[in-house]
């Protein structure tokens, strides 16, 4: 698994999580600890962007799969007036 493969950033993101969750708790005890509240703005922050990197790469996934189909130059055929053609795939 590629460090950034999306199973890789969903694991990030529920580790981040839990994470977060325990730096809660912590500054339940703690709220005027600076060095929690540094912590708890980090990881929100973190979580926000690996969620961003993680919705990045799934459209990217399914843009590669949408191409998979026919990329562009394919030969393919296409019914066209009432009868099957020989056309090329060029939209991109």
């Amino acid at each position: 698994m590629s460090d950034n493969s999306t199973e890789a950033l969903k694991e990030r993101v529920e580790t981040f999580e839990v994470q977060l969750k325990n730096i809660e708790l912590l500054l339940d005890g703690d709220p005027e600890n600076e060095e929690f509240k540094n912590l708890h703005r980090d990881l929100l922050e973190v979580i926000t962007l690996t969620k961003e990197m993680l919705a990045l790469k799934t459209s990217q996934e399914a843009e590669e799969v949408k191409d998979a189909a026919y990329g562009v130059g394919t030969d393919v055929e296409v019914f066209y007036q009432s009868m099957w053609c020989p056309g090329m795939y060029i939209y991109k």
